[in-house]
């Protein structure tokens, strides 16, 4: 049932009238015959198509009480649910397949494939010699695009047609194509092998950074070998592939550039391969590049170019791409346009379209984008932040509960990967302003501790030393914020000069350079600044909050009734 829903779904997007031949009623064809049935032979049809399209039937009851209101019999409903299986997939043939919509090389495929499976009916209908401009069609298709395996089959067919009456040079040449075509197709299965294997590397959890490199560096010279010998589209595409992921790796991003720039020119000689799609991961490749060499705006751009080429139907990696240009803008400090990002992705149907490891992702970016307005971070970025706007203001009223984010993401409790130590400092540091907040507003010492103030150092104690346990150990600026959090911790009751100087000991240790900026999605000198900066000024806010009570409180006071 599932099937015929999605079939009947996609006949009803894609087919731009409605699918006649094999779908619509002969009630008015029978009339004008003179025939004087009550009701025509694929009325039944018809009514199905309709309410699988609209939804009014979901399950096989529901629609075999729509289409046999007075009952059947268990045989003749999976007839009907047979041929009306078969008839929309007839309807599916139809459809015109739009390069913009998919891939050049989907596309391609998908018309060599129609006229592959028409030749074969004609030939088995009306002969061979019928067939013969079609399956000339179908290969010209197939060989523009390297669809190596059509092709040799239809050379094969070709071969088997005409043996009967073609010369034999005729025979020898076109079993030279078939032989050429033979080793393409093998030199095909060798790329998707190394395909194979390099998805099964990037994906290996505990391969060390010099084993991957190793094995990188392999599949480069195999890919090369095999270029060659010929210039296989796939393998191209699988030999920058790897190129990146090397690049990214070594963390060389100029290299990064000059290898895109390079696959951006075999792509415009070869433009029939190209696609939006193609040019969207290039462009996600060109961002990381620009973004790391410390040209921001630059990547910023590259990004929109490609993103406006994108046809709305590839609404699932727009999604996934802006994600990505989130986290820069957060890093960045760009938080208009951060926040424009945010509010994009977070639209319900958008955010159904996220996978897992970006959901996780995106929850980090939007409490660290929250995180920079409250501490201040947005009022004082070179980028216009929208302070005043409404929808701004609703949305640092909204303080992020980390009870939520920690049910959101399952794992939080159990990985020892390093990968959540993003969100274990997020936790340190709302911990530490909800204590800070509540010790200046009720006037606390440290002799009149707080009542859960162990838990809040046991719970702080916890992350460090998961954050030193499990983060890989080049992440050298990690470690150091980490100490910084911990030194802020046990100094709740201290004032501003004397916690700036106790943490400006390891603040000096921070490195000026990192190896991977992943873990950092706001600048950990900038955020310690920022920090040291509100321990000042949430004393100011509470002395003025206690001089005059009636007063409205500010908008960017942390201890607000929130949601």
């Amino acid at each position: 049932m599932e099937l015929i829903q999605k079939l009947a779904s996609i006949v009803a997007d894609y087919s731009q009238e409605q699918p006649e031949i094999f779908i619509k009623s002969k009630l008015d064809a029978l009339k004008k015959n003179g025939f004087k049935e009550k009701e025509g032979k694929d009325a039944s049809y018809y009514r199905a198509f309709h309410a699988l399209r609209h939804g009014e039937v979901q399950t096989d009851e529901e629609l075999r009480a729509h289409i046999f209101p007075n009952g059947t019999s268990d045989a003749n409903y999976r007839s009907f649910k047979s041929r009306l299986k078969k008839r929309l997939v007839n309807s599916l043939m139809l459809i015109t397949i739009d390069a913009d919509e998919v891939s050049n090389t989907d596309a391609a495929e998908g018309e060599a494939l129609y006229y592959l499976y028409t030749s074969y009916i004609t030939c088995a209908i009306a002969g061979s010699h019928i067939a013969k401009e079609l399956y000339d069609k179908a290969i010209s298709i197939a060989r523009k695009y390297e669809l190596f395996y059509i092709e040799l089959r239809l050379l094969e067919e070709r071969w088997y047609q005409s043996r009967k009456y073609s010369t034999v040079r005729t025979q020898n040449k076109d079993y030279a194509a078939i032989s050429l075509v033979h080793e393409k197709l093998q030199l095909y299965v060798q790329i998707l092998k190394i395909k194979h294997d390099f998805v099964k590397l990037s994906r290996n959890r505990f391969a060390s950074n010099k084993q991957l490199l190793k094995e990188y560096l392999i599949c480069v010279n195999v890919l090369e070998k095999i270029l060659k010998i010929h210039e296989i589209n796939s393998g191209v595409v699988a030999l920058y592939a790897v190129l990146t992921s090397t690049c990214l790796l070594q963390h060389d991003y100029r290299a990064l550039l000059i290898y895109c720039q390079d696959y951006g020119d075999y792509l415009q000689r070869q433009s029939h391969f190209d696609s939006p799609n193609r040019q969207m991961f290039l462009a996600m490749y060109k961002q990381i590049g620009h973004f790391r060499i410390g040209e921001y705006e630059r990547s910023k751009e590259v990004f929109e170019a490609a993103l406006h080429k994108l046809p709305p139907s590839r609404i699932k990696l727009i999604v996934k791409t802006r994600v990505q240009s989130f986290q820069y803008a957060v890093y960045a400090l760009d938080t208009e346009y951060a926040f424009d990002q945010y509010c994009f992705v977070s639209k319900k149907r958008n955010a159904q379209l996220l996978d897992r490891p970006n959901r996780s992702h995106f929850i980090f970016l939007k409490a660290y984008l929250w995180l920079s307005y409250f501490l201040g971070i947005a009022q004082n970025s070179q980028y216009p932040s929208g302070i005043d706007r409404d929808d701004v203001q609703l949305f640092i009223s909204k303080r992020p509960n980390i009870s939520t984010i920690r049910n959101d993401i399952p794992e939080y409790e159990h990985d020892k990967s390093g990968g959540l130590s993003l969100l274990r400092m997020l936790e340190s540091i709302m911990m530490i302003l909800t204590a800070r907040e509540e010790i200046i507003s009720k006037n606390r010492s440290a002799e009149e501790p707080l009542s859960n103030e162990r838990d809040i150092h046991r719970a702080i104690d916890n992350a460090i030393r998961y954050i030193k346990k499990h983060v890989p150990k080049d992440q050298k600026r990690v470690f150091v914020f980490a100490e910084i959090v911990h030194i802020i911790s046990k100094n709740l009751y201290a004032d501003g000069m004397v916690l700036r100087k106790k943490v400006e000991k390891h603040r000096k240790k921070l490195p000026s350079t990192f190896v991977c900026d992943d873990i950092e999605l706001l600048p950990f000198d900038v955020l310690t600044d920022h920090l040291i900066l509100w321990w000042d000024k949430s004393v100011g806010r509470s002395k003025k909050r206690q001089l005059s009570p009636r007063k409205s409180e500010p908008k960017m006071f942390f201890n607000q009734h929130i949601v």
